[in-house]
Order: C-alpha cells, then sequence, then structure tokens
C-alpha cells in the first residue's frame, strides 16, 4: 500500500524470461552424481550442450543386460517396412505404365497411402498406451506383410492404394509404438543409444 492508501499489487516476473534465473555449478552437480554411487549410469556431464563432447555410458553392457533382442527385432521391423516403402517409390514409373494412369492418378494414389500413415498412427498410439506394445507391433507388421504382396497381384490403381493405406499399418509404429516399448524395456541411460527400433536409423 502506497502513501496515499492505494495498494499495490507485486511485479510478477516476465513470462518471456527464463524458467529458472540460476545454473547448478559444474563442481556441484559431479559431487551430487559421485555421491549416488551411480556414475556409469549417468552420461558424462560433458554430453552436455555447450559443454562439449564426452563418453557416453557403455550400451553394450546394457544391452547385454536387458537383452539384444527387443531392439534387433524393432530395427529389423523398421528397416523392412523403411526399404519396401522406398523401392514403391522408386518403382513408380513402372507402377504408372502397368496401370496406364496419369501423373495425377499416380500422385493421388501415392499421397493416398502417405497421408494415411498419419491417420492410422492415432489409433495404433492410443492402442500401445492402452495394450500390449508388443502385440500392436506385431499385428502391424503383420498386416503390413499382408498388404504389400496383395499390391503386386492387383490391377487396379485404387485397389493398389487401397492396399498401399492398409499397408500404412507397418509404419504407423515406428515413432510410438517402437519406442514406447524402448522406454519400457531398458533403463533411461540406454534408451537414446537404443532408439535404433524407432526406425530414425
Amino acid at each position: 500500500m502506497t502513501a496515499g492508501g492505494t495498494s499495490t499489487s507485486p511485479e510478477l516476473p516476465d513470462e518471456h524470461g527464463p524458467l529458472l534465473s540460476f545454473a547448478v555449478p559444474d563442481d556441484l552437480l559431479q559431487a551430487a552424481v559421485s555421491s549416488s554411487h551411480a556414475e556409469e549410469a549417468v552420461a558424462d556431464l560433458k554430453l552436455m550442450p555447450g559443454v562439449g563432447q564426452g563418453k557416453p555410458p557403455p550400451i553394450m553392457g546394457i544391452l547385454r543386460k536387458y537383452g539384444f533382442a527387443p531392439v534387433t527385432l524393432l530395427t529389423l521391423g523398421a528397416f523392412v517396412v523403411a526399404m519396401l516403402d522406398s523401392g514403391i517409390g522408386v518403382l513408380a514409373p513402372d507402377v504408372q505404365r502397368t496401370f496406364h494412369v496419369s501423373d495425377a492418378g499416380l500422385a493421388a494414389a501415392f499421397f493416398a497411402s502417405s497421408a494415411a500413415q498419419i491417420a492410422i498412427g492415432l489409433p495404433v498410439a492410443l492402442a500401445s498406451d492402452r495394450g500390449s506394445r508388443v502385440k500392436v507391433a506385431a499385428f502391424c507388421l503383420f498386416v503390413f506383410a499382408v498388404a504389400v504382396p496383395l499390391q503386386g497381384l492387383v490391377n487396379s490403381i485404387w485397389l493398389f492404394a487401397l492396399l498401399g493405406i492398409i499397408g500404412a499399418f507397418g509404419k504407423a509404429p515406428n515413432q510410438t509404438t517402437h519406442l514406447s516399448y524402448i522406454a519400457d524395456h531398458y533403463p533411461p541411460e540406454a534408451r537414446a543409444g537404443s532408439g535404433w527400433g524407432s526406425g530414425r536409423s
């Protein structure tokens, strides 16, 4: 309250300013890491952005302890889907000649297949959160494995596009189901290095 009797509200911090106005000193952070007795499970402080490069946590020991199978199978699944998807793109001129379609028709068919990944991705992500991520990933890969061979048997560009839309199930779980499973199966210090199964490699 001022001398004239009017009240004043306290000044609020700038909403565009930093959330924290301080930084933890490196020596204090290092002491905290040392006292945790888990130095091998914590990334080297030098790996932090802006402070140089250092040695990451040993990934091989973590994979030996928690298993190679999950990240290997997810990586192979993502690799097969990515390679077949790229192969169909390379064969676009042959697809166009086979079905005798215009450039616009071919573009529409390929666009429908690509856009379907977005539409299918949301229910796949929800199913992964509410059920078994292993079953969701296996189901999506199975649908993809059935749809892609059938694309080579059809004689209509629109059936080809429809099967491409169904085949989008193969790509849908790469950034959702796969990453969620890796986060569940591996400890935090291993997740960055075991992210190969997400299809980003």
